[in-house]
């Protein structure tokens, strides 16, 4: 089903359970600094010095940071007023406050933002997913891309090899047959009943993004590698896997096995 009209109840539970996480989120996911490296590589290799960038779903403001020291212009905006204040907060302390402008908005605000205003676009870990329809946002995003805009999105996979593998080792296998067709899951976030929608890479560009976009590459993340590093896993161990994950997460069918996929996305003339 696509959104256009914006569900306020919806932004504001939404709103409500990244506040309450907001203060551990840094410490959530520092054990994916890992992933947030190869995107860092991905960002650099997409994006140039002086271009001008949306940070959808920003978070802390890590990325937004990164792209700012990088000299790059960055508009970072959340839906949570207390993960803004933290991108803030970052900004102003790594002293990129004149690089990165900081707005409270939903992902569905973006229909009445001026046209042609980035060179590019980037969404990272799952913020997207938690929309229950991305072809707004593929029509937004497309008008708000200068001619030749290139976005960078990473999202959470509806199936991961790893996560099948550990639940037929617990002896589950009618949740394990279940994974890739499952379109959403429900969770709970700071004791709040959330839901997560999810989609294979090949799917998600086809039914959001093929009319306005170009693929030019798409690519799994936590397909032998684990999500988050393990203290007990020695470091020579956790390269090797890292090494053998990216010599085939681009690769069918490797690259819809992924805990996570990234698209890598140009707007078509």
């Amino acid at each position: 089903m696509t959104v256009r009209v914006k569900d306020l109840a919806d932004s504001a539970r939404l709103a409500d359970a990244y506040n309450a996480i907001a203060g551990i989120y840094d410490r959530g996911v520092e054990h994916s600094a890992w992933m947030r490296a190869e995107l860092r590589r991905d960002f650099l290799a997409t994006f140039r010095a002086g271009n001008r960038i949306l940070d959808v779903g920003c978070g802390t403001g890590t990325e937004a940071a990164f792209l700012a020291a990088n000299g790059m212009r960055v508009t970072a905006m959340d839906v949570s007023p207390d993960m803004i204040e933290r991108t803030r907060r970052r900004v102003d302390g790594l002293g990129l406050a004149d690089r990165v402008e900081c707005i409270v908005a939903d992902v569905r605000d973006l229909d009445t933002w001026p046209v042609g205003q980035y060179e590019g676009i980037i969404s990272t870990f799952a913020a997207l997913n938690m929309v229950n329809s991305l072809s707004s946002f593929s029509s937004d995003a497309a008008r708000l891309l200068a001619p030749g805009g290139r976005m960078v999105l990473h999202l959470s996979n509806r199936f991961c090899i790893q996560e099948l593998m550990s639940l037929m080792s617990r002896g589950h296998p009618r949740q394990a047959w279940r994974l890739g067709k499952m379109g959403d899951r429900s969770f709970m976030m700071a004791g709040r009943p959330m839901v997560i929608y999810l989609s294979a890479p090949h799917e998600t560009y086809e039914w959001f993004f093929a009319r306005e976009f170009e693929l030019t590459r798409a690519y799994a993340l936590g397909i032998v590698r684990p999500y988050a590093d393990q203290k007990w896993m020695p470091g020579i161990l956790r390269d090797s896997m890292g090494l053998i994950e990216r010599g085939v997460r681009n690769r069918k069918p490797f690259v819809g096995w992924g805990r996570f996929f990234t698209l890598r996305l140009i707007k078509r003339d």
